[in-house]
């Protein structure tokens, strides 16, 4: 992904709402398994943000933000 965008980061966490970010995913009827690969993490990472027992970081806190903003587009769309 080259240089980390700092800023694309610092909105990624800003942000970040668990329970949004679970409503998004049950709405679109994906399992967190499925969030997982999308972004290249473990199913227990998305579990940890979705209860927010942990934050997205770094890259992948910005391919999750990006899934989310894309998730809630198309669910929009209908």
């Amino acid at each position: 992904m080259g240089k980390p965008n700092l800023l694309e980061r610092s909105r990624a966490r800003r942000a970040f709402r668990p329970a949004v970010a679970r409503a998004l995913r049950r709405e679109a009827r994906l399992s967190m398994a499925e969030i997982g690969a999308a972004v290249n993490v473990s199913e227990g990472t998305v579990s940890r943000w979705e209860t927010g027992l942990r934050r997205p970081r770094g890259e992948a806190a910005e391919r999750y933000a990006a899934l989310l903003r894309q998730l809630e587009v198309d669910l929009r769309r209908g």
